[in-house]
């Protein structure tokens, strides 16, 4: 009887120690467990503070993005402008060629219409003397330039106001 009592005794004292040491490694285990759980914690809210970083990162990025496509958009219209403006002077250098070529054909008739008078007044000398058939031909002559200098100077007219633009 005293060996079974010897041996509830040890059985009790073995299992006691293998509570302490299960006691032990729990206790072991329960501050690891913390101890991950405060480490996840933390690496979450760094995850948090990334995301949120990353996040403002990006909002900056379509800011810039958009202010980009304002400037690009600006660049297009300043372009578009510039464009028609180069037509618009290409289309008045032609006018005043024009014009220019009508002036210097305007001076000509004129030079010729001034020429022609001379003829024609020293015609009318010679007409008192020559016969009469000739005076009317210069007549034409004068007539006809006449003509072109009033349809030049019509035509210079009706230019002017297309210049002044």
């Amino acid at each position: 009887a005293e060996v079974a009592k010897n041996e509830k005794v040890l059985a009790e004292q073995r299992f006691a120690t293998d509570l302490a040491v299960q006691r032990d490694e729990n206790a072991k285990l329960r501050d690891e467990l913390s101890l991950l759980g405060q480490q996840l914690a933390d690496a979450q809210a760094a995850a948090k503070r990334e995301e949120a970083r990353l996040n403002d990162i990006v909002d900056a990025q379509a800011a810039d993005v958009r202010q980009l496509r304002v400037e690009v958009d600006g660049y297009k219209e300043s372009v578009a402008k510039l464009e028609q403006h180069l037509r618009d002077n290409y289309a008045v250098r032609i006018l005043e060629d024009e014009v220019s070529s009508l002036k210097a054909q305007n001076v000509q008739l004129k030079n010729q219409l001034t020429h022609a008078n001379s003829a024609l007044a020293n015609m009318r000398v010679e007409a008192d003397i020559s016969e009469t058939s000739r005076m009317r031909t210069m007549q034409e002559q004068v007539s006809e330039a006449q003509r072109r200098v009033a349809t030049l100077e019509r035509e210079a007219r009706f230019s002017r106001p297309l210049l002044a633009d």
